[in-house]
């Protein structure tokens, strides 16, 4: 019997979970969307042909009537200088805006010192602004616009008037703020702002990533996990150089686990690298490298749809226009959803919280309404990459279990394992149990197959985890993305007294043509240490030369 590594032979039972499902949200959901959609705004650069096909495919795809597109002509350019900002994007938009009475306000022609028209603005009824892919992305440094008189008002790190364009656009309802250092966010922490706190923001996102397609992904992966939900594992990198980092994320691995979904946690023993388990990760935290790695870049490796992926490093969204510099461009380009980032160097507490985003999406809100829940500062280096419309978490557990689609699909069963989990948290063992052979009968897939196992292992009950990993040995092929999941099981067989079936593994994994030398040389470190727990010595000294061929 032969298998490739997201399968395992199915036998021909059915199974359907019949579960409760929330007639008010299927009705109430839409509505929520068409009125913000309504109160959305597009802007899009005119000199540019693929930032506006990317606008019009945007607003056909959310129902955004057709006035809400806004031109702007503006540099091609990533990074511009403020004059260019203000004389090209800025006031043409914040006048127009005034004359259709998005901003409330009235129109003046004096300007201030740094060149903005001197409109009087009392509020706004934008729900978000979206910028798509072809604006200008930051602002960089002027010195002559931070007078002596200012930087002896502030403290020396933040003497700089360099920024995201994004967020200088969120205080587009403002008559007068100053350019330099940041500007508090009245909606940070607010679950209920007030009238007055949302008047004085306008939460913008951006469609952006190394290409236009690319950007369109974005809005594709968002509206799939909102028909089908969000499915997938969640992964945490913990070990970076800041206390308050780690605890944000160690906040977060307590939501995902409540949520109930797959979690893997590396810390700084640990690393995420080639060798790692990495498979749907619908849920993606860490930090604190410069530039996307492995195993974002192995071959083949894409997020599932609606993916969350965020990444804390200074400069993070220094360009996103790379499909291997930084961290967002390569989250975009590899299928994420959503993304956060940093284009200069904001310090750690100023930068979006990654507890507080997935709590606010978690609630139900929208990416738009986490993003700024979770921003401490304006006027400073934060972006969000996205639809603003998107909600992760409009599809419940239950409707995705619930869904017709069973067979075939290798995302549902992430749906069963996360309900599994929840049922394993709630003391209900033998349940999760029942649910997951059930699902299993019906569509047998490795990381289910894995799930169960483990629950089998939280009994004792050895040949249960044998029989329910025995296809072990019919693995033919293994994909490199897939590769960390199988280690991880086979490293998982060992612990469990089951050398001689993980030894197996060991044999089809390292016989997968063209694995990486640092991949190779990770899994012939395990494989040596399984062998020499069995009596096969031949193979013992054949996988220890190799990997002295390696190490030397």
């Amino acid at each position: 019997m032969k298998c490739t590594a997201n399968e395992v032979p199915r036998p021909g039972v059915t199974w359907r979970c019949g579960l409760f499902l929330s007639l008010f949200c299927l009705a109430f959901f839409p509505r929520l969307v068409d009125a913000a959609a309504e109160r959305t705004l597009v802007l899009a650069n005119e000199n540019l042909r693929e930032s506006v096909e990317l606008a019009e495919y945007y607003m056909e795809k959310r129902a955004i009537p057709a006035e809400n597109l806004y031109l702007v002509s503006a540099p091609r350019s990533e990074t511009i200088r403020w004059d260019q900002f203000i004389d090209s994007i800025y006031n043409p938009l914040r006048t127009k805006l005034i004359e259709d009475n998005w901003l409330q306000g009235t129109l003046g022609e004096r300007k201030d010192p740094e060149g903005r028209l001197l409109h009087s603005t009392s509020g706004h009824r934008i729900e978000y602004m979206v910028i798509c892919h072809g604006i200008p992305l930051r602002i960089r440094h002027d010195e002559d616009r931070l007078p002596e008189e200012v930087a002896q008002q502030i403290p020396e790190p933040l003497w700089t008037n360099r920024g995201a364009v994004d967020s200088q656009l969120a205080l587009i309802s403002h008559s007068v703020y100053g350019i330099n250092a940041y500007q508090q966010n009245p909606l940070f922490e607010k679950r209920f702002p007030s009238a007055a706190e949302r008047a004085s923001v306008v939460r913008v996102a951006r469609l952006d990533g190394p290409s236009a397609a690319e950007a369109r992904g974005l809005i594709d992966s968002a509206l799939e996990a909102e028909r089908n939900g969000l499915r997938g594992r969640a992964y945490i990198d913990l070990g970076g150089p800041h206390p308050a980092g780690d605890e944000w994320l160690e906040a977060v691995a307590g939501r995902i686990e409540r949520l109930g979904f797959d979690l893997s946690i590396h810390d700084g023993d640990t690393d995420l690298g080639i060798s790692s388990r990495f498979d749907a990760p619908a849920l993606y935290f860490g930090w604190y490298a410069p530039h996307v790695t492995e195993p974002f870049t192995l071959d083949g490796f894409r997020f599932p749809p609606g993916a969350i992926a965020l990444h804390i490093h200074s400069f993070s969204a220094t360009t996103v226009r790379s499909h291997d510099r930084r961290w967002v461009g390569p989250f975009v380009a590899s299928g994420a959803a959503a993304t956060v980032g940093n284009v200069y160097e904001p310090y750690l507490e100023l930068t979006h919280r990654p507890n507080l985003l997935l709590d606010s999406l978690a609630r139900g809100q929208t990416l738009g309404e986490a993003a700024y829940y979770s921003l401490p500062v304006l006027s400073w280096q934060g972006i969000v990459v996205g639809d603003p419309l998107y909600r992760p978490f409009a599809v419940s557990l239950e409707r995705q279990l619930a869904s017709e689609n069973a067979s075939g699909n290798a995302l549902r069963q992430y749906s069963v394992i996360r309900r599994m989990n929840l049922l394993e948290r709630e003391g209900e063992r033998e349940a999760a149990l029942r649910l997951g052979e059930a699902a299993y009968k019906e569509d047998p897939r490795i990381p289910l197959a894995f799930s169960l196992a483990r629950l089998h292992a939280a009994t004792g009950d050895r040949a249960a985890i044998r029989d329910r990993l025995a296809f072990i040995p019919a693995i033919d092929s293994v994909p490199l993305t897939q590769s960390g999941t199988l280690l991880e099981i086979l490293v998982f067989l060992v612990e469990n007294d089951l050398a001689p079936l993980s030894v197996e593994g060991f044999r089809r994994l390292l016989s997968t043509p063209d694995l990486p030398p640092k991949l190779r040389k990770d899994i012939l470190t395990q494989a040596t240490n399984t062998v020499r727990t069995t009596s096969d010595r031949q193979l013992s000294r054949e996988w220890d030369s190799e990997l002295n061929r390696l190490e030397n």
